[in-house]
């Protein structure tokens, strides 16, 4: 059986589309789980609503703790042997169980991912364009060093089939945004074998007031604190190749965002954000993906990061 878990929070005009995608499917051995994450619209009663509908759909009511909070409170309650997650106001064709369940027992393996696109957007770059055809097989030192090339296809909670065991002593971390880059490597470290699919499992959602697109906070800072541990762990399992990509992502992101938060209103946490930069400047000087140039700028933010907004602001 498959545990479908959908975290619910405020979201009463996209719900019934979700869950009609998931009643649609042509397996229809799952349970569905709706954690109603403290929603103050009519997204609960609508929640209770599609229960009486379908005896395979289960409502757990919770205050609300944030989008960790629900998929793990899904996770403590659910009783199949793999677990999908599916947020709210997305939707997933018809075939995508049979085709991920297919995949991850025929190729005996702890993981199965596959392709997705994105809708209600005018983006011509809507799809991930994976290039493989039929099912692609990792094991070992694959799979932390495919992060090479298909970053966010791997790190994102959705498009994926797990087997339940795989998040005994694990869980999201709550009170984090970006709470799948804290997860993900962990994840990849319990799994033997991933098999991954050019299936189109998962349609998602654009919209204007996703995590991504909404103003910048300190809390969306919190995917530097999750890409450093990611370095972290690769650099001790020695997947050194797999740490220096992420290494630029780190630095993009310290780029991009840093300077963008008040940083007076929040000076604990930039300062403990600085410090773990710092601690990385040793590995970013040896990176080969970054440019002299790169590197000075890099030196002069780790020495003096009002010096560094100064000369690049």
């Amino acid at each position: 059986m498959i545990s479908i878990i959908v975290p619910v929070y405020n979201i009463e005009q996209y719900i019934e589309e979700c869950v009609e995608s998931v009643l649609a499917q042509d397996y229809q051995d799952y349970e569905l789980i709706l954690v109603d994450d403290g929603s103050i619209d009519t997204s609960g009663t609508i929640c209770d609503r599609l229960q009486a509908k379908d005896r395979r759909i289960y409502v757990l009511h919770k205050v609300n703790g944030g989008l960790s909070s629900a998929r793990n409170a899904g996770l403590d309650i659910s009783n199949g042997e793999y677990v999908f997650f599916l947020d709210g106001d997305d939707r997933i064709p018809s075939d995508c169980l049979s085709n991920m369940l297919m995949a991850i027992e025929k190729s005996n393996s702890d993981l199965c991912v596959g392709d997705y696109i994105r809708f209600d957007t005018k983006d011509v770059d809507a799809h991930t364009n994976i290039d493989w055809n039929g099912i692609r097989l990792l094991e070992g030192r694959q799979i932390p060093d495919i992060y090479l090339n298909y970053g966010g296809y791997f790190v994102v909670a959705w498009n994926k089939l797990y087997r339940k065991k795989i998040f005994d002593n694990l869980c999201y971390n709550e009170g984090k945004v970006h709470e799948d880059e804290f997860l993900a490597h962990k994840i990849w470290k319990k799994c033997a074998r991933i098999c991954c699919i050019d299936n189109i499992v998962y349609h998602y959602r654009y919209t204007q007031n996703s995590i991504m697109n909404s103003k910048l906070t300190i809390k969306r800072l919190d995917s530097i604190e999750a890409y450093c541990d990611r370095i972290k762990s690769f650099r001790k399992d020695g997947h050194d190749l797999a740490a220096q990509n992420v290494e630029y992502l780190l630095w993009q992101d310290v780029r991009l965002k840093y300077f963008r938060v008040d940083s007076q209103e929040n000076k604990k946490r930039m300062f403990e954000l600085h410090k773990m930069i710092r601690k990385n400047w040793k590995y970013l000087m040896k990176n080969v993906k970054f440019t002299y140039k790169e590197k000075i700028a890099i030196s002069i933010f780790c020495v003096n990061s009002t010096l560094y907004q100064r000369m690049w602001g």
